[in-house]
């Protein structure tokens, strides 16, 4: 069993040359640990381990972590978002900065830095914003092609409604239930795909939408609550009352003979 005060897992951890805890960077993690969970601690680990051997490799002449200058890190703005082979997307960088912002606010607050590298400009911005972007980051669906990703590409029929003799997809009705449930309340993908069945009610009298209460799958394990509406919960009923008995009903045999693992 762990220790109380033990670090959680998926907590980083640097070591320098001499085998030592390397800093500032190790300070940092195991201080970012107390409130984000193992998979946010990754993506910030790689992002600042990025920014990290920018300005020791590639930046000339080379400088660390805390003697980076604004021109400094709008080196590494430019070199992302533009020079390099594959430049990444606005979402991407902005999620980049994220973990930069987090990084300088820390160093701050410890007395490590007198101020951040960039300031913010008196409209908000500030160096590390990149230029407005020419394309929208998110695009909707028309009601048309809703229609074409539900009936088709999910349920296995032709545009014509009919159904495809060579759809070689399975749980149709599961499918389809499910991406009405994604698109309708605005789950995020992990939360959706943690979510258990037994975990959503039932249709409701008088047509009223449900609530799901969302814990420990909820971002950053944030309790929150997400409503599914009647139509939602009654194409996830059909699913239950036909292709999930039908699962159940095959697997009963191999449950009940192995019913002994399940038990307390």
């Amino acid at each position: 069993m762990a220790h109380p005060a033990a670090l959680p897992e998926g907590t980083p951890f640097f070591i320098g040359p001499d085998m030592r805890p390397r800093k500032p960077l190790t300070s940092y993690f195991f201080d970012l640990s107390k409130y984000v969970g193992a998979s946010s601690l990754q993506d910030h680990t790689y992002d600042l381990m990025a920014l990290e051997s920018f300005l020791g490799a590639v930046l000339e002449p080379p400088t660390d972590l805390l003697s980076v200058t604004e021109e400094d890190l709008v080196a590494y703005r430019r070199s992302r978002t533009s020079l390099q082979s594959v430049p990444v997307g606005a979402a991407t960088w902005r999620r980049n900065r994220v973990s930069i912002d987090g990084f300088y606010d820390w160093t701050v607050d410890c007395g490590l830095l007198p101020q951040r590298p960039c300031r913010p400009r008196r409209n908000g911005r500030d160096a590390l914003s990149r230029e407005s972007a020419q394309d929208l980051d998110v695009r909707h669906l028309t009601y048309r092609q809703w229609q074409l990703l539900h009936r088709v590409g999910l349920g296995g029929d032709l545009p014509d409604g009919s159904p495809d003799p060579r759809f070689r997809g399975r749980d149709r009705l599961r499918n389809m239930s499910a991406a009405e449930a994604t698109v309708t309340s605005g789950m995020r993908l992990r939360e959706f795909s943690c979510l258990f069945d037994i975990e959503v009610p039932g249709t409701r009298p008088g047509r009223e939408p449900a609530a799901v209460q969302l814990q420990a799958v909820a971002k950053y394990g944030f309790a929150r609550e997400v409503w599914l509406q009647h139509a939602v919960l009654r194409s996830i009923d059909l699913y239950r009352r036909t292709e999930r008995t039908t699962v159940v009903a095959r697997a009963h045999r191999t449950l009940w003979r192995r019913r002994a693992e399940c038990s307390w």
